[in-house]
């Protein structure tokens, strides 16, 4: 609506708006009617918006705050996403081709292990056999188990002895190298007074460790425990 305000032409007011929306009446004196201008009532824009002006009716500039989103994608940015994208999928694809190829190769390598150990293994049971033979171990309470450890790279024997001197009973065990004869264990024990067996100690009972030192042990038991770095690896 219009309305004639006393000294000047008349202005145009606009009814009331939204507060973001707001115009602010500037006044003029007569004369400077093209100098008329509505401004924004302090409209904030909310983040990535700027704002647009819109020109009023002739003769009244009105200066028009409203929002238009700045937060537009360039066409780079566009492409680095895409590029992105699909260097990601090559990778993946990359990776799991190269994780399948280690899987192939290590399954290879275990075969050719496998069948390489079972080969040693074998020639340590004939190696082991020959050593019996040339120990002259023909009693039946005279055996002797044979492993080859690859973790070592040896083959080892293990002769356990049961026999009696007079009527003295003795039980001796040793470790050794089947194809050196290198001597890593010794056990020997004999029972000279008729004594309970748990109450008569080894006379001798050492184990050679890993490390190269050697260690005494008491009892048949603590033996056996010993020599299975030699024998159960």
């Amino acid at each position: 609506m219009r309305r004639t305000l006393p000294g000047l032409v008349n202005v145009l007011v606009i009814a009331p708006a939204p507060a973001h929306r707001r115009l602010r009446i500037v006044r003029r004196q007569p004369g400077d009617l093209h100098g008329i201008q509505a401004t924004d009532g302090g409209f904030n824009c909310p983040r990535h918006q700027t704002p647009t002006s819109a020109t009023g009716s002739p003769g009244m500039t009105m200066r028009r705050t409203s929002c238009r989103s700045t937060f537009m994608p360039s066409r780079s940015r566009l492409l680095l996403v895409a590029l992105s994208l699909v260097a990601s999928g090559c990778n993946t694809e990359r990776l799991a081709r190269l994780e399948k190829e280690n899987r192939d190769i290590s399954a290879r390598l275990e075969a050719v292990t496998k069948a390489a150990n079972l080969d040693l293994q074998e020639k340590c049971a004939n190696q082991a056999s020959s050593v019996s033979r040339q120990m002259g171990l023909k009693s039946a309470f005279a055996v002797y188990t044979n492993h080859y450890n690859p973790k070592l790279n040896k083959c080892f024997i293990t002769v356990f002895n049961t026999a009696t001197v007079g009527s003295i009973p003795t039980v001796s065990m040793w470790v050794q190298d089947a194809y050196e004869g290198k001597e890593y264990a010794e056990y020997f024990w004999i029972n000279r007074h008729g004594q309970w067996y748990l109450e008569v100690k080894p006379d001798t009972c050492k184990v050679t460790l890993l490390s190269g030192i050697e260690k005494t042990c008491e009892s048949q038991e603590e033996f056996e425990q010993l020599i299975k770095v030699y024998m159960d690896q």
